[in-house]
């Protein structure tokens, strides 16, 4: 039923820059400073796990580590929800979320990142990784027709710079073979992330993140499982190495909890401040593979870091003012 127009204090036929200003829409029981703290912890949690991951990949079969981790993490979740009351079954409609994400994100993402990390710093790889944004971008035009503002068009030409920045000859090896495949196989794995994050922004969602993510981890234990059992048959894990074992309990825990307290650093804080505090993920995985591995932080790595942050950072703002405008313009 109609009510009638509403009184704004503004007269209908008044221009656009008259409407009066809403402010930032927050989700019903978003608490900002919950979203900080769950923000800070994700941060850390995730930085850690890439160190992690470069010391894990060095004992043990890179596959089976990966497939450990996640089949780990996925019955964890499944306990965790069911134990609050909050594990339910998906519908069709979230199915190919979970597919997407399964395998995209989750799955080939975690092997070809796992394979590649046999060559590359823990602190660089997180880097590389988190370039996913400058690949959104493009597809995002492609695929879902957004627009390319000029900001996105200027951070994605900052992004690839510092990118290039990175694979000078003077930063990277580039007569040593692994090296150079490892950085190729964690810029893929990052372009594949990218093709599920287009996926999900296409999606309606019926279950929430957090309620998918064992579902997702699910689909992508079947795939780290088929492929450890095609490419490592044939190398077994050192059960009676007391840091093999460390390595793989730590990183199935750090993953699981890093993915639920994730989801909550999302849900208490604005798009913008949840996607730009992200990227100090790779910063903390630098720091972090300086101290623990000795990993050297050379001047091109620091260039490349500031100069594809900046770039990424510009992209990120920018896809939320135009999806907000967007919002906006369908609202008026």
């Amino acid at each position: 039923m109609d009510d009638g127009p509403r009184m704004t204090g503004v007269p209908p036929d008044a221009p656009r820059d008259a409407l009066p200003r809403r402010g930032p829409v927050a989700p019903p029981g978003s608490v900002a400073a919950k979203g900080w703290t769950m923000l800070a912890l994700t941060t850390l949690l995730f930085g850690a796990t890439w160190p992690l991951v470069r010391v894990g990949v060095a004992i043990m079969p890179p596959v089976w580590f990966a497939c450990i981790r996640i089949v780990g993490a996925s019955a964890l979740l499944f306990v965790f929800l069911a134990l609050i009351g909050r594990l339910r079954m998906p519908s069709r409609q979230d199915v190919p979320a979970i597919l997407s994400v399964g395998i995209c994100m989750m799955g080939a993402f975690v092997v070809l990142s796992h394979i590649g990390m046999q060559w590359v710093e823990a602190g660089r790889a997180a880097l590389l990784v988190y370039t996913v944004p400058l690949w959104v971008t493009p597809l995002a035009v492609l695929v879902l027709r957004e627009r390319l503002s000029r900001a996105r068009i200027m951070g994605l030409l900052i992004g690839l710079g510092g990118l290039a920045i990175l694979f000078n000859p003077l930063g990277v090896d580039w007569t040593d073979r692994n090296v150079m495949l490892g950085n190729g196989i964690l810029i893929f794995a990052s372009m594949l992330w990218a093709v599920s994050i287009i996926q999900m922004r296409m999606h309606v969602y019926r279950l929430d993140t957090l309620q998918l993510a064992p579902w997702q981890l699910l689909v992508s234990a079947i795939i780290t499982f088929v492929t450890a059992m095609v490419l490592e048959y044939d190398r077994p894990i050192a059960w009676s190495d007391t840091d093999v074992v460390t390595v793989l309990v730590a990183g199935t825990l750090l993953l699981a909890v890093s993915l639920s307290i994730g989801t909550s650093a999302v849900r208490h804080l604005p798009a913008i401040t949840a996607s730009v505090g992200f990227l100090g993920i790779p910063v903390v995985s630098m720091l972090m593979g300086a101290v623990l591995l000795g990993e050297a932080i050379g001047v091109t790595l620091i260039v490349g870091l500031v100069v594809i942050l900046v770039g990424v950072v510009i992209v990120s703002i920018a896809q939320v003012r135009d999806n907000q405008r967007e919002r906006d313009d369908g609202r008026l």
